[in-house]
């Protein structure tokens, strides 16, 4: 008859128990994110983890593809798009285009540059460059130098200089404003440049749509014979550790290191040969976008692809960008996407809980949050305690990590557990404890456990249950706090609030208070 009773009980207990392991749960969370690095997305936890935000032409893009990101100085996003290239705070859009500007000539923008002298470059297919500094705008064609108004591509060397990649060869833009187009890139046969990189010796990297190219010290070399790929290239992307990635539309994704080749394929996990882009974070995560699969992550020689996480799904992502506060922004044929890592961070079965019914968390002496659901208790790094291994019940419903190194385990049918050093003691109805249904506890600056129950508040003194009851207003007590001068606060279900001081019970109600002795 009782446990119908309880369970009746119990059921009422889930809001307000639930709430209290809810406000613990996120204050947990909170530190822990707070604690770590706040800088790019982190790499241990799973993308849907992360706050997702997408933004299309209803929100504000004038088109809902976007092929290339920059962030300017003055903290802003921009966004190349066919129809013009904008400007974001995060909530407006500003477009720049030919309506808005007659010195922009053609809307269809395929990159973007942030400079080093905060101005921002656009790369228009058949308008040429338009160069915003401040409030003027201007375009380079060719009538200022560039071998074609078709610009594909931009970057900055080291040195300050920009380069210009376009359908028909190869310009930078010199320190004094003039245009030079570079010898061999459009004899003997014109080179329709992809994309740009430079490495750490200074060498310019030249993806084309029949292979690489270098460029160092005046010297364009074509690696036509020479073990790279001689199909489009996509994306050629530099990392922190000296290796040079290329992105190529058939062939995979090639890593070049120390003269030597790794090419990846479907049989390393790489769901496609289309690689757009290629883009390292600030952790070391090299985030890739493919033409028909979508997003994913290389870390540890792992892939990890999941789009649909982010809602992109198996859409052309075409640029990345992680700004100056960590949040990485992604370009695709869905608009513009933010992964940003949250406040509060979930958890849930799909990252390794037993179970999506978590009734308690508490942490311990080390750092190490236990975690306790309907099959036993367990910590985000795999440990597990539960019936199969010597608690009394799976149903946990508290915990508590003492101050000596135990692990106190209240459960809905087990009674109270105490896991030290290997060994688990179980308190019961058959030892002196009221029910076996243990819904709180609290140790308190003397090292007493206080247990709340279904049936009132007890005590464990050295391990020993103690025989004291205290008469309560209340019996069913799910929450227990001591306040700095000593007293005892017990919290019930259905009795209000109790205050334990001197052996002096107070009671807290919704009509009056009043005291009691034990």
């Amino acid at each position: 008859m009782f446990y119908r009773i309880a369970w009746r009980k119990i059921h009422a207990l889930d809001k307000y128990v639930m709430k209290l392991t809810t406000r613990c749960a996120l204050l947990l969370f909170v530190l822990f994110v707070w604690a770590g690095s706040v800088f790019a997305v982190d790499p241990a936890l799973s993308l849907d983890q992360n706050v997702i935000r997408t933004w299309g032409v209803d929100q504000g893009l004038p088109q809902g593809t976007v092929y290339a990101l920059a962030q300017t100085a003055d903290g802003y996003v921009w966004a190349a798009t066919q129809e013009g290239f904008v400007r974001f705070d995060g909530s407006e859009f500003v477009t720049f285009d030919k309506a808005a500007a007659p010195q922009i000539h053609n809307n269809m923008t395929l990159s973007l540059l942030s400079a080093r002298d905060d101005s921002l470059y656009a790369a228009t297919n058949g308008g040429g460059v338009v160069h915003v500094q401040g409030r003027r705008i201007r375009s380079y064609g060719v009538a200022d130098g560039m071998p074609s108004d078709a610009a594909t591509t931009l970057f900055q060397s080291a040195n300050g200089t920009i380069w210009i990649g376009t359908q028909k060869g190869l310009a930078s833009r010199q320190a004094d404003g003039r245009i030079v187009t570079i010898a061999g890139s459009v004899s003997p046969s014109p080179m329709t440049v992809t994309t740009l990189a430079e490495d750490w010796s200074g060498k310019l990297w030249i993806g084309t749509m029949h292979g690489v190219a270098t460029f160092k010290d005046g010297r364009l070399v074509r690696h036509d014979t020479d073990g790279f790929p001689t199909s489009q290239i996509l994306s050629i992307r530099v990392t922190r550790d000296g290796s040079v990635w290329i992105g190529t539309h058939g062939n995979g994704l090639l890593r070049y290191r120390s003269g030597q080749f790794r090419t990846y394929t479907a049989a390393d996990g790489l769901p496609s040969a289309n690689i757009n882009a290629i883009y390292e974070d600030s952790h070391g995560t090299l985030w890739i976008g493919t033409l028909d699969h979508g997003v994913g992550r290389f870390r540890n020689e792992h892939f990890d692809f999941a789009s649909d996480a982010i809602g992109i799904g198996n859409k052309a992502v075409s640029s990345f960008l992680e700004d100056r506060e960590g949040n990485l922004w992604i370009g695709s044929t869905n608009g513009l996407s933010r992964v940003a890592e949250g406040a509060v961070i979930s958890f849930t079965m799909a990252e390794g809980l037993l179970s999506d019914k978590v009734r308690t968390v508490s942490g311990d002496s080390n750092g190490t949050l236990w975690i306790g659901t309907g099959k036993g208790v367990q910590t985000l790094d795999g440990r597990h305690f539960g019936k199969g291994s010597g608690l009394s019940s799976d149903l946990v419903m508290s915990t508590l990590n003492g101050r000596d190194g135990s692990l106190w385990v209240g459960t809905f049918d087990g009674g109270l557990n105490r896991v030290f050093q290997g060994h688990t003691t179980v308190y019961d109805s058959k030892n002196g404890l009221n029910t076996n249904l243990v819904l709180s506890l609290y140790e308190d600056q003397g090292g007493v456990l206080w247990v709340g129950t279904a049936r009132g508040l007890q005590r464990i003194v050295n391990g020993i249950l103690a025989p004291d009851t205290y008469k309560l207003s209340g019996e069913v007590v799910g929450v227990i706090y001591e306040g700095s001068n000593g007293a005892i606060w017990a919290g019930t279900q259905d009795g209000g609030l109790n205050r334990i001081l001197n052996g002096t019970v107070t009671a807290f109600t919704n009509q009056r208070s009043h005291s009691r002795s034990s």
